[in-house]
């Protein structure tokens, strides 16, 4: 009925009134839509007066509402705006739009403009800023001397100063000349904030950690902010110095200067890392961007258990000089307990044989959920992720899988390849150049347990890991079917799973799973 009173308001019908009619025939229901139209209105003649900058037939040529066209209030007052807004781009800072209106099915539209004296841009008057900030400034305003003044372009200038985080407070003041020229203040305070974060947490391959943060906006008074974090962990440790940016070289591109050194363990290998690095950013939107980055690391194998092979050396240092390109795009209505929506991430990460110890590998990795309403305040989501390597892959490269975080009908990282050669007599996971995963989740509120926020849970895992490309082999697909309980906290979901693995021959057939956050 809704998109029924659209169709009729924007053919210029006013007022209009719809109501269903039912008849039931059984569980059958036959749909009578009972419309009571108003009358037609139409646009007549328009006319413009008083303007002399512009012709009638371009500011005509500026109107979404056409003579002889249907009358839309709200398409003719976006008009009005629109025709407003052109004037303000375009020097006439004064200007001033007004109309008649005549009463009547026929619509006689008269447009007044009140032109007044147009403007140019003048002086360009910065206080407050450094050097660094003050050239930054001059080459994000959007007018140069001698170009017509535009208000929505100075006002587009205030709001992305305001968003970029750099100063704490941003003033914008026009003072008029003669000859029509206008002088423009800039008066700006950086934001010299100085932030301090600690916090514990949790993750499921890695365990419990604590990080502590510092980071100091504005440093020596540039654009630049500096970020310094420790992390320490049970099997973990990292920490990173790094230098952010809203604007590379003064363009609209957020980026970022690491260095770092870490440690990490994992079920079949340790290792540790230093490393550098720069990151790019570009938003296209809210929604929608990209992510570029060059890096340079060192890593050295502290402990592995399964027989060493390939590019892998136990406490010999090889080097990765990487070149990567991320694709991301966010749709869900919420990124931690999405109902809505879809998401799609996209990597390429290529290794290049810069220095003498590097080596050369291909990798890529995707990543796409949708998720769909389902029943009452349910909902169904699938996602994919599938990864494909060539080359020389270390095994801090390679792809492993099996876990709540991924595939629930094993457990961590024990999806796929398992060298049996160890001291373990189930064996170690060695992780492969092929990941294919399909995870299917319906999450339906609870009944029986009245309390907010909890959630059954029903989901069926689809995957594996493979070696390398060519024992990519669908019929080789492990299965997991499950159920369970989810509470969702404001930073995603807190679960319970019981999960059944229906390949017979194995490790386990029943898990339980806890995890944190979502599996997709």
């Amino acid at each position: 009925m809704e998109v029924l009173k659209l169709y009729y308001y924007y053919q210029g019908i006013s007022p209009i009134e719809i109501r269903l009619e039912p008849s039931f025939r059984g569980k059958r229901a036959d749909i009578d839509f009972v419309i009571s139209e108003g009358r037609r209105y139409r646009m007549g003649s328009v006319e413009f007066k008083g303007n002399r900058a512009f012709s009638s037939s371009e500011l005509y040529r500026r109107l979404k509402s056409r003579t002889g066209g249907p009358y839309v209030p709200k398409q003719f007052s976006e008009d009005i705006d629109r025709l407003q807004n052109f004037y303000w781009d375009n020097g006439f800072d004064d200007a001033a739009i007004s109309y008649e209106l005549s009463p009547g099915e026929e619509k006689s539209l008269l447009i007044t403009v009140s032109e007044k004296e147009r403007k140019k841009m003048g002086e360009l008057i910065i206080i407050g800023a450094s050097a660094a900030q003050r050239g930054l400034l001059n080459k994000l305003f959007p007018l140069r001397r001698g170009e017509p003044f535009s208000r929505n372009r100075v006002e587009a200038f205030r709001s992305e100063i305001e968003d970029s985080a750099i100063f704490s407070d941003v003033r914008l003041e026009k003072f008029a000349k003669d000859n029509g020229v206008i002088d423009m203040l800039v008066k700006v305070t950086p934001d010299r904030g100085r932030l301090y974060g600690f916090g514990i947490g949790w993750e499921e391959r890695r365990g419990p950690r604590g990080t502590v943060e510092y980071q100091e906006k504005n440093l020596f008074n540039s654009i630049s902010s500096v970020a310094a974090t420790l992390q320490l962990g049970v099997n973990e440790r990292r920490g990173i110095l790094g230098i952010d940016t809203p604007y590379f070289f003064r363009n609209k591109v957020t980026s970022s200067f690491k260095v770092w050194e870490e440690n990490e363990s994992y079920p079949s290998y340790s290792f540790n890392r230093w490393g550098l690095g720069l990151s790019l950013v570009k938003k296209f939107s809210d929604k929608l961007y990209m992510l570029g980055s060059a890096k340079w690391y060192r890593t050295t194998l502290t402990d592995l258990a399964i027989p060493v092979f390939g590019v892998d050396q136990l406490h010999k240092p090889f080097d990765t000089t990487a070149l990567s390109l991320s694709f991301v795009n966010e749709g869900r209505n919420d990124p931690f307990n999405p109902q809505t929506g879809h998401f799609l991430n996209a990597e390429l990460k290529l290794g290049l044989p810069v220095f003498e110890k590097d080596y050369t590998f291909l990798k890529l990795f995707w990543n796409y959920q949708k998720h769909y309403p389902f029943l009452r305040e349910g909902t169904f989501s699938v996602s994919v992720k599938n990864g494909i390597g060539f080359g020389d892959m270390s095994i801090s490269e390679r792809f492993f899988a099996g876990g709540s975080h991924s595939f629930r009908g094993t457990r961590n990282d024990r999806l796929g390849p398992i060298n049996l050669d160890t001291i373990d007599p189930e064996g170690e996971p060695e992780g492969g150049n092929i990941l294919l995963l399909f995870n299917f989740e319906a999450t339906l509120p609870s009944l029986f347990i009245p309390m907010k926020n909890l959630y059954y849970s029903f989901f069926a895992d689809v995957g594996n890991v493979f070696a390398k490309s060519s024992d990519l082999n669908l019929k080789k697909m492990e299965r997991a079917l499950g159920f369970g309980l989810k509470y969702r906290t404001p930073l995603g979901p807190i679960r319970l799973e019981f999960a059944f693995n229906l390949r017979k021959a194995a490790e386990q057939n029943f898990l339980i799973q806890i995890g944190i956050g979502n599996v997709y």
